[in-house]
């Protein structure tokens, strides 16, 4: 099912990092390989990480001279975004075994479990951050992984299987442009009832 999704995607990559207990374990397909590998809980706590990371992307954050090139600068009282905590996760989730797994790979999808769906992917960080994090031109210089690769958020494995098994292959059928000008009686809302339910033979009178 996954690597349907991948070839219907048109993705180079797919990255599946999801948490088994405390500990992380992640997948990468590509269309003709795929290699798994985990992190223990013990070395990369990946909720308070991403916690630590989100509390730095709120209004008024110093995020936005990441990808800002002009030179702008953020409010002084602006909070630093933690991107040891950013270098942490990706650590975490792109191992030396899941890097070869994708290398040369431009493009990728990331289908994280709902336990990690917050995580904000585009700005992990790559390598050991320098510097102080207050810094716009230090933020700029950083290594983000967005800028070495074109990433989408997809749904959970679990949820594309879901809905790929909901959906049945029964298409769509619809009705529209009622008549309204009609002469029947507008019946009382209760009358279109019986024991709960829509009564089909009142609705169609």
């Amino acid at each position: 099912a996954a690597a349907k999704e991948l070839e219907a995607a048109g993705a180079e990559a797919l990255v599946v990092p999801t948490l088994a207990g405390d500990d992380m374990i992640v997948f990468a397909l590509t269309r003709t390989s795929a290699a798994w590998d985990q992190t223990p809980g013990d070395k990369a706590d990946a909720r308070a990480l991403i916690a630590r990371m989100r509390a730095g992307l709120g209004q008024g954050s110093m995020t936005r001279a990441a990808v800002d090139a002009s030179g702008g600068s953020a409010p002084a009282q602006a909070r630093a975004f933690d991107r040891q905590a950013s270098f942490e996760l990706y650590q975490a989730i792109f191992t030396p075994k899941i890097q070869a797994a994708i290398k040369g790979k431009a493009q990728l999808s990331i289908a994280a479990s709902p336990a990690l769906s917050t995580a904000p992917f585009a700005v992990l960080v790559t390598a050991q951050p320098k510097g102080d994090g207050r810094d716009a031109k230090v933020l700029r210089e950083t290594p983000w992984l967005i800028r070495t690769r074109a990433i989408q958020t997809v749904p959970a494995i679990r949820a594309m299987a879901q809905a790929e098994t909901a959906s049945g292959g029964g298409g769509f059928f619809g009705a529209g442009a009622p008549t309204l000008n009609g002469s029947a009686p507008v019946k009382s809302a209760a009358s279109y009832f019986r024991d709960g339910q829509a009564d089909l033979v009142s609705l169609k009178s």
